[in-house]
């Protein structure tokens, strides 16, 4: 692995081949997440997709500082998402021992940025997933303790022409919530 190289600046991929390489895989990473601008979402136990994955996926010598601790998953765990991110977000979550996986989704994009097959199987691993819902705030106990997630429920409509989500008036809810995850991708 080359660290803090950028190709393009550092190194050319003509560099690369005149060097021998005879075959180069150029990796991105992973895409930009979407702010989701949540009240609660400074709440212990509240992440980003990445910062949850990341922080499943480094080994203890990585481990630096509270924002790199080791992870304390809950029992119940609230997934805000509709792509690949939500959904490998909720295999790991029930992985590390949750009982309660719960995916939200605000529309039916959840079908169409997924692989169904990777939808599939994360419902046999016993994640539910909840169409037309989204947070709007999450709640904290007095020791800033992540506790429920306060949601809105969304309807279908049709607006210049274009479906949407809209939020259904009066119809909110709450779930219990040892973690939430916002797993919105751009």
């Amino acid at each position: 692995f080359v660290q803090a190289t950028t190709i393009g600046k550092d190194l050319s991929l003509d560099d690369l081949r005149k060097a021998g390489y005879q075959a180069i895989l150029l990796c991105s990473g992973a895409g930009t997440q979407a702010d989701l601008d949540l009240e609660g979402q400074e709440l212990a136990g509240a992440f980003s997709a990445a910062q949850f994955l990341m922080r499943t996926n480094l080994g203890d010598h990585y481990w630096i500082g509270p924002q790199l601790s080791p992870l304390q998953i809950g029992e119940k765990v609230v997934i805000f998402g509709w792509g690949h991110a939500a959904v490998d977000c909720a295999r790991t979550a029930i992985r590390l021992g949750a009982r309660q996986v719960i995916c939200l989704y605000p529309n039916h994009e959840m079908e169409l940025l997924c692989r169904q097959e990777d939808k599939l199987a994360a419902m046999e691993e016993g994640v539910l997933f909840q169409p037309y819902a989204q947070p709007i705030r999450l709640i904290g106990d007095p020791n800033g303790q992540l506790q429920q997630v306060v949601c809105q429920r969304m309807i279908p409509k049709c607006v210049a022409g274009e479906r949407k989500s809209v939020p259904l008036p009066g119809a909110t809810f709450e779930l219990p919530a040892d973690n939430f995850i916002a797993a919105l991708e751009l």
